[in-house]
């Protein structure tokens, strides 16, 4: 059976990546340079800051969106383990990125839109 993992979204502040790493959360999600205005966001330079405290076994993750260009040159600058493709992107560039970025050892999570019930 699989484990469950703990993924924490917006984080914002060093001492709260490093409680998480130190609690054993297993992805450390950073909002960095997001399509719309959100509290979180951060720019490259505060996400490589907090992600230089990241210790043990915690991954991280950049969750953006955008141009194919944009999130593959944020990926390659920040070298998280995984880009969370989260604005508007379309099956085929989440394809690209993920080809483009599989040699780098960066995974690409694609969430889907929630279908709603017909109940």
């Amino acid at each position: 059976m699989a484990k469950t993992q703990l993924k924490i979204c917006g984080i914002t502040r060093a001492q709260d990546v490093i409680f998480c790493c130190r609690h054993g959360v297993d992805i450390i999600d950073f909002v960095t340079e997001y399509p719309v205005p959100v509290a979180w966001d951060l720019t490259r330079d505060q996400t490589e800051r907090l992600m230089a405290n990241v210790t043990g076994g915690t991954k991280t993750c950049v969750v953006t969106g955008g141009s194919r260009d944009k999130i593959l040159t944020l990926a390659k600058k920040l070298r998280p383990d995984y880009i969370q493709l989260q604005e508007h992107e379309t099956l085929v560039d989440a394809s690209v990125i993920a080809k483009t970025l599989l040699p780098e050892g960066i995974k690409v999570i694609k969430p889907f839109p929630r279908i709603p019930s017909s109940a």
